[in-house]
């Protein structure tokens, strides 16, 4: 019914993310007035942060604080439409 296409679209996001994250490049790569934007990608300051306690470097808390407030945002949406559906779930699913 209704999320029979959420398992064809999930397989393809995630993958879409892992390019979007800086896992197999560095930060300093996306030119600096996209930076901001790119902060706002909830794994960005995560691997950042990986990359420099494996790596060494400078730690970026503007990435990490950018990707915790974003990671929160979309966490309380998440819950606040889970909590509006979760009577009709057993109809649906």
């Amino acid at each position: 019914g209704r999320y029979r296409d959420v398992g064809v679209i999930v397989p393809v996001a995630l993958q879409l993310w892992l390019f979007a994250s800086p896992v197999m490049y560095p930060m300093e790569l996306v030119p600096a007035r996209w930076r901001m934007m790119y902060y706002l990608n909830p794994l960005a300051g995560v691997v950042d942060g990986f990359h420099v306690a494996v790596g060494g470097g400078r730690f970026n808390w503007t990435a990490l604080g950018m990707s915790t407030a974003v990671t929160l945002v979309v966490l309380a949406y998440a819950l606040r439409t889970f909590v509006r559906s979760e009577r009709s779930f057993a109809d649906v699913i």
